[in-house]
């Protein structure tokens, strides 16, 4: 009762001063110590339907988010939570305003594990992105300026700022792109006899039959033959293949953008 009291900024009706002083000692000063933590714990909670071992099983729309991408999901998620817990703690109604970003935390998390995909439209990371708008407006509609400004709001500000700026970090995953010319660094010795580009099922490549690479340029290029992802929450790998049928003198080298995360569920 003291902690939803301090959070709607209202106090108890007091019978006498000396009650008064008496409650404020006793209920309010506790609040004060857990009023901030509370909403941040509530939003966290909010995220256990994406938490590894709790999202549901197949058939689902994709694969399960892996525990890497969880780890970096979950903190970008609470980024105006945290945010809101310093710049509205004080407000009259700064529980209304937490209240309705955990329950927009809740409906991510429901919908990432529900509906979310890595290739088709909306994704993963369309989800995160429209997230972080709606919540970003709810904090910068409630989190007027104080004046004088405190550490806490300034503290507040930053770690919305932040927050803003991972809407545009997040990568639009649609339609795999074309690999450009110097996706991956190849010898300047060699000569091109073909190049061509085509896409298929989730990829999209490049292909070049080339002459004269020397054995130490094929066997560096061969060190790098393989996939590896091309940002933390981007879908899309870029892989090397390389092939020298012996004994043609060609090599046939194709980097692609493929999105294997993207599965059929039938």
């Amino acid at each position: 009762m003291g902690l939803l009291g301090y959070l709607t900024g209202r106090r108890f009706p007091h019978p006498g001063a000396w009650i008064g002083r008496w409650r404020e000692m006793a209920v309010r000063l506790p609040g004060r110590r857990w009023s901030r933590p509370l909403l941040v714990v509530g939003a966290l909670l909010a995220t256990a339907p994406v938490w590894p071992g709790v999202q549901p099983g197949d058939p689902i729309a994709d694969e399960m988010l892996e525990p890497a991408e969880v780890a970096g999901l979950v903190p970008l998620v609470l980024m105006f939570p945290v945010a809101w817990a310093l710049l509205g703690r004080s407000r009259p109604y700064a529980w209304r305003v937490g209240a309705g970003l955990a329950v927009w935390v809740a409906a991510w998390s429901l919908w990432t594990v529900t509906f979310g995909t890595w290739s088709t439209p909306p994704t993963v990371d369309d989800g995160l992105r429209w997230h972080l708008i709606g919540a970003a407006l709810v904090v910068a509609a409630g989190a007027r300026p104080r004046k004088p400004l405190t550490g806490r709001w300034m503290a507040g500000a930053a770690i919305a700022t932040i927050g803003v700026a991972a809407i545009f970090a997040i990568p639009v995953v649609g339609d795999p792109p074309v690999p450009p010319r110097d996706a991956i660094p190849l010898p300047a010795a060699m000569t091109v006899l073909r190049e061509e580009t085509g896409c298929g099922a989730n990829s999209c490549y490049r292909r070049f039959t080339v002459t004269g690479l020397g054995e130490a340029d094929e066997a560096a290029l061969a060190r790098r033959v393989g996939c590896r992802r091309t940002g933390w929450l981007n879908a899309y790998e870029l892989c090397l293949d390389l092939r020298h049928d012996e004994p043609a003198p060609a090599v046939e080298l194709q980097v692609t953008y493929y999105n294997g995360r993207d599965r059929v569920v039938f």
